[in-house]
């Protein structure tokens, strides 16, 4: 089910994932793990519903509660995300879904500056998740922070050089930065 799930086979991963919940329906990483695939795909409800099952057989696991605060999130129910997130980062106060959803919904509140600590927070706990690092840069560069957003984008290009909205945010904050010549070079080159 993760190596689906990392090459974008979500159904492929949900149907993996399904196989194991039936071998083993007592263990709430896998209820974790489908629920997080649905939510790429926007079954929502669905997931919601997964994270739901991994908390009744663990009531304190931290990532369904960041899980289900994120699906919150994307529902548009930021009161139950606000109040998953506290309970996800009481369990696990280093815990990087919990910390991005707070910065999301920093973000929507139109607090850059909040949103700013939280992804630094989410990227102290995980700097291999390269979602959050791009996240990063794009606060980044509505701060203003145009060299910080394009050393983001950068770290994201190393490993993954092929990320189209890493290098056009990166090609935007080059400009922004008033280095013309240099984002029109690296617009060619893309």
């Amino acid at each position: 089910g993760i190596a689906c799930y990392k090459l974008a086979r979500h159904t492929e991963a949900i149907a993996a994932f399904t196989r194991a919940i039936d071998l083993n329906p007592q263990h709430a990483p896998i209820y974790l793990n489908r629920a997080m695939t649905k939510r790429e795909l926007g079954r929502l409800d669905s997931a919601l519903g997964d994270c739901n099952l991994a908390l009744a057989i663990d009531e304190e696991f931290p990532g369904a509660y960041a899980e289900r605060a994120a699906i919150h999130v994307e529902a548009d129910r930021e009161a139950e995300a606000v109040a998953d997130c506290g309970r996800a980062l009481e369990l696990d106060g280093g815990n990087p879904l919990a910390f991005w959803v707070q910065a999301k919904l920093r973000l929507r509140a139109g607090e850059l500056h909040q949103a700013m600590q939280f992804l630094e927070s989410a990227v102290a706990s995980d700097p291999t998740n390269l979602d959050i690092v791009r996240h990063r840069g794009d606060v980044h560069k509505e701060l203003r922070n145009y060299k910080a957003a394009m050393a983001d984008y950068d770290r994201v290009l190393a490993v993954q050089p092929g990320d189209r909205l890493a290098r056009l945010r990166r090609i935007v904050a080059q400009q922004y930065d008033g280095d013309l010549e240099g984002a029109l070079t690296q617009f060619n080159a893309a």
